[in-house]
Parts: C-alpha cells; sequence; structure tokens
C-alpha cells in the first residue's frame, strides 16, 4: 500500500507544480529544461557525483560533530520514518527499493534542484538560492535530524546543479545517499 500511496504522492505533487506554473506563466515550451533534464546524462556526470558525494559525506560529519558537541539535546540517532516500517516479504523490500533510491531521487531532483531551483535561480544569486531550496528541502523531511542531514545534501546538489546545468549528477548523488541508507536501514548491514 505504502508503495501506491508513493507513487501517487510523487506524481501528483508534480502534475500539481506543473499545473499551477501553467496556469500562471501559460504553456509551457520546454518541460525538460524547467525540470532539470535540459540533456542527456555525460560521463562528466560520474565526477561529479563522485565529488558531490565525498563533499556532502565530508560536510555532514563536520555538521553533525559539531551539532552533537555543542547543541544539548541534539539527537543524531534518531530513526527516519520512511514509511516501510513493517515490511515483511522481498516484494516489499524491492517496493520500498524502487519507491526510496529510484523513484524519490528522480522525482524530489526535478522538483527541487529542477524546478524550484530553476525559479529561484532567476530572482537570486547562486547562494541565495541555494540556501532557500536547502531550507525547503530540509523543512519537508519533518525531522531535525533528518532535516539538516539534507540541508547539507541539497546545498551540494544546488551547487553540482549550477556547475552542470542539469540534475542529473545530483539524481545520482541522492541515489547513492539514499541506496546507503537503504540497505542501511532495511538489509542491517
Amino acid at each position: 500500500m505504502q508503495f501506491v500511496v508513493s507513487l501517487l504522492v510523487y506524481g501528483l505533487t508534480l502534475c500539481f507544480i506543473l499545473g499551477v506554473h501553467q496556469s500562471l506563466y501559460g504553456p509551457i515550451k520546454n518541460k525538460n529544461s524547467l525540470l532539470g533534464f535540459s540533456r542527456k546524462p555525460k560521463v562528466s556526470d560520474v565526477y561529479f557525483l563522485l565529488a558531490g558525494y565525498g563533499a556532502y559525506f565530508v560536510g555532514n560529519l563536520v555538521v553533525f560533530t559539531f551539532l552533537t558537541s555543542f547543541v544539548p539535546g541534539f539527537n543524531f540517532d534518531e530513526k527516519q520514518n520512511v514509511g516501510f516500517e513493517n515490511i515483511n516479504s522481498q516484494i516489499e523490500y524491492v517496493m520500498a527499493f524502487v519507491v526510496l533510491v529510484v523513484m524519490a531521487p528522480l522525482i524530489e531532483e526535478a522538483i527541487f534542484r529542477g524546478f524550484l531551483f530553476t525559479k529561484v535561480r532567476k530572482q537570486l544569486n547562486f547562494w541565495p538560492t541555494a540556501i532557500v531550496v536547502s531550507l525547503i528541502f530540509g523543512l519537508v523531511h519533518l525531522q531535525w535530524n533528518v532535516g539538516v542531514d539534507v540541508f547539507i545534501l541539497s546545498l551540494v546538489l544546488c551547487f553540482v546543479r549550477e556547475k552542470t546545468n542539469s540534475i542529473w549528477a545530483g539524481v545520482g548523488i541522492h541515489m547513492l545517499k539514499n541506496l546507503l541508507a537503504f540497505t542501511i536501514l532495511f538489509l542491517n548491514l
């Protein structure tokens, strides 16, 4: 059931955003460009993926070390509610994998570093845009520890989006991050 709900929520969110944009600004000439899919993936995206994931990892380590040392009560270990708490069969693991490791990165990148980044970037310089997009991305995750984690991730993803003029490397970074989280949460490795 969670699989179907996730498909509906992601699909409806993307349709809503595109519909609101079209109603405010008229027909969308190039949806691919608006969502950050302005070009096909390139080999250079792999370099940005690896460097970006490294930057995210180091940034996360620094920020969480600071927060756990100097912010009393900050719970780094709070378990993230991903909506797949009662998995009992292999097919449920596969569906959770598809939602969390494939769908979520693709659609979240199209929404946040594609649509939102593109729209805000037309109004602001890079760093204010990256901070606004990252704050919103952190807030929609509804948990402090997760919000801080994805805020840092989003800053890196915005930087990669700016440098590559595409979301493909960011999708890869996001997928890698979610794959590692999936492995830890569900496979107990």
